[in-house]
């Protein structure tokens, strides 16, 4: 049990403005995004053993219908009601190998029919696809061309043992080859004709962890054209499509530039929760680790300083809605529940939920729809916060927060931030990643020799149990100025404080 964990979260407005670091700040992204997508996606209910149906899907969803916040048209939010894999047919796709709705899960209601019903109740509709064609449609034609598409395929094999570029009934692409943009032109226009508006594209190489040893998880080492693809597609069939890459995609060059202007969100990490198993803390850590690598990359590189960041982070589902012991979807504790809401929301990251929207409870409705939590939201959609040493650690104001960590967000130019105080507690990671002592955590030279000085070294401290102070000065936040007059949005559900309660004036240190 994390019980100690206490994370909480104030806004800040300052009386006489000064920043003294750069100020990361996203952008418009390649579909022209200014804020991370909420709603609902099935994957943590199949990972529990539901059944994936549309009905279901509904079911979930409803809690979001015409429920969303009125401010949508000012702040851009879009809210999701998102399928995960297993919604299409696994081994073939139609006439033209495009993937196709599988009668099972649409038994009771069209593809059509449902993202209908999801558009009339104001939220937008989501699928899952993973790169490349069925091996089984080889001898199929692209739609338009006289191109087969196993003509396409990609069959050299890769550096790794002699593997293929097949995998999960499917063969990755070669895609310089003429015909591959018509392919993914051809399944955007389908999907844009059942009313999709946003692709969670998965199996995403570099990254998804292609190279952990595991025979059985072979992906194509390197399928970013599908990206490039889907993207084109999108732009030429449905502007305004979103599309999320998965998951732990590397985030070095050459491929950072290329998934900024070409995807919307980017996954960070693996899933937080395990199979049938109530999701843990340890695994939200190594989330928020990779959060803060990645945070770091954006604000202590040179060259991507003062720059808009124009894709969002995905940081897998949120599991925040409903109490552990009503659902066993969830395994958090209620101060692990504000912990996760706190980061994500902190992050700018994606907001979409995974819990039973059935059974949720006073805290979730909190969580996911204050007035105040969501005006945070869309403050940090514009303005993500980044990691600072508490006053009371090594290094003070340092980027290489461990247990004990500041966050700050913003000043934007009228004078407010957000702060996050935490404490993320012992390190609970099961697999043994948060000591960031490991050599898998990117494919990229800088993490094997730690020459970045964004991945610097740093651990848990095991021996800090219970309730510990945090402690941080305007100085270590790097904003200085005279005065910041304080509220506190959420206090951590613990003894971090009662929420939506004004804390007063803080001032800056002689």
């Amino acid at each position: 049990m994390a019980c100690q964990t206490i994370i909480s979260l104030f806004a800040l407005a300052a009386t006489t403005l000064a920043a003294t670091i750069p100020v990361p700040f996203y952008g418009k992204s390649a579909s022209g995004k200014i804020s991370p997508p909420r709603g609902w996606n099935s994957f943590v209910a199949q990972s529990n053993g539901v059944n994936l149906t549309v009905a279901m899907v509904d079911e979930q969803c409803s809690f979001f219908y015409n429920s969303t916040n009125p401010e949508n048209t000012v702040t851009g939010f879009d809210y999701v009601c998102g399928f995960d894999s297993g919604w299409s047919v696994p081994y073939n796709g139609d006439e033209y190998g495009r993937i196709i709705p599988d009668d099972t899960v649409f038994g009771t209601m069209s593809i059509q029919g449902f993202a209908a019903k999801v558009h009339q109740n104001g939220m937008k509709f989501g699928v899952y696809m993973i790169p490349g064609a069925f091996t089984g449609d080889a001898e199929k034609l692209v739609k338009g061309t006289n191109i087969t598409i196993g003509s396409l395929f990609n069959t050299t094999e890769d550096t790794r043992d002699g593997i293929s570029n097949a995998y999960n009934a499917r063969n990755d692409f070669n895609y310089t080859m003429p015909g591959v943009q018509e392919w993914h032109d051809s399944v955007v226009e389908l999907f844009s004709s059942w009313g999709v508006d946003f692709v969670k594209l998965d199996y995403v190489t570099p990254g998804s962890d292609y190279l952990n040893g595991d025979t059985n998880s072979i992906k194509p080492a390197n399928d970013n054209g599908a990206v490039a693809c889907m993207h084109n597609a999108i732009m030429k069939h449905a502007p305004g499509m979103e599309l999320d890459i998965s998951w732990r995609v590397d985030r070095e060059e050459p491929f950072w530039d290329l998934w900024q202007h070409n995807a919307d969100t980017i996954r960070l990490d693996r899933d937080i929760n395990f199979q049938a198993n109530p999701v843990t803390w340890g695994p939200t850590q190594r989330t928020i680790e990779q959060y803060r690598v990645f945070i770091n990359q954006q604000v202590l590189d040179s060259t991507r300083q003062n720059k808009p960041i124009m894709i969002r982070p995905d940081m897998d589902n949120l599991l925040i809605a409903t109490p552990s012991e009503s659902s066993s979807w969830s395994g958090y504790s209620k101060i692990e529940r504000y912990a996760q809401a706190i980061l994500w929301i902190g992050a700018g990251a994606n907001l979409i939920n995974g819990c039973n929207m059935t059974e949720v409870d006073d805290l979730g409705k909190k969580l996911l729809t204050d007035p105040e939590v969501l005006d945070v939201a869309a403050f940090t959609a514009n303005y993500p916060m980044v990691p600072k040493n508490p006053s009371n650690t090594k290094e003070p104001g340092g980027p290489n927060a461990s247990q004990l960590q500041a966050w700050i967000a913003g000043p934007n130019d009228t004078g407010t931030a957000i702060v996050v105080l935490s404490n993320l507690g012992p390190d609970e990671c099961w697999d043994n990643e948060c000591s960031y002592n490991n050599k898998r955590s990117y494919n990229d030279e800088c993490s094997y020799n730690n020459e970045c000085s964004y991945k610097n070294k740093y651990s848990y401290n095991a021996k800090r149990t219970g309730d510990q102070f945090v402690n941080v000065t305007l100085a270590d936040l790097g904003i200085g100025g005279e005065k910041w007059v304080a509220r506190r949005i959420l206090g951590g559900g613990g003894r971090g404080g009662e929420d939506a309660t004004d804390v007063g004036v803080t001032v800056a240190r002689c």
